[in-house]
């Protein structure tokens, strides 16, 4: 299922389906990829693309080949690492960077990322002030 919310009556936040730890058969997951890859490819109007990552788990194969094709397509997005409040500061810390670091064995430059946590709203302010500077770089084109 496709959810779109309407920001403020002039912008369009889209959810969709995660494809991760969703337990669903892999015939299943890889619909969803197509759909995704397919509505994500097609969207004239795209703007930027969040990635959401939780922020405890080591990368994970799907993640890196989705963020992978989301480059060679030359769709803007960024990674916003979830659920930091979930282990230690230290802990998120490292397991970040080890995505980060794995994502640096083939990109020169990484896409801007976030760190959140939806319990203590850690990073709800950088990622707001994020999407109101890209809206408004978008308004003054």
């Amino acid at each position: 299922m496709i959810n779109y919310f309407k920001i403020n009556d002039a912008w369009f936040l889209v959810d969709l389906p995660g494809y991760g730890y969703a337990k669903v058969s892999k015939k299943h997951r890889e619909s969803f990829q197509k759909m995704i890859r397919n509505y994500l490819g097609k969207r004239e109007q795209l703007v930027n693309t969040f990635v959401l990552i939780d922020s405890r788990i080591k990368p994970q194969e799907n993640d890196l080949e989705f963020i992978n094709w989301l480059g060679s397509q030359g769709l803007p997005f960024s990674i916003v690492f979830t659920k930091a409040d979930k282990q230690h500061a230290e802990q998120t810390t490292m397991s970040i960077e080890r995505f980060k670091n794995t994502l640096l064995e083939t990109w020169e430059v990484l896409p801007p990322t976030f760190t959140t946590s939806a319990k203590s709203a850690q990073g709800r302010a950088e990622l707001l002030a994020y999407i109101q500077q890209v809206n408004e770089m978008m308004q003054a084109k």
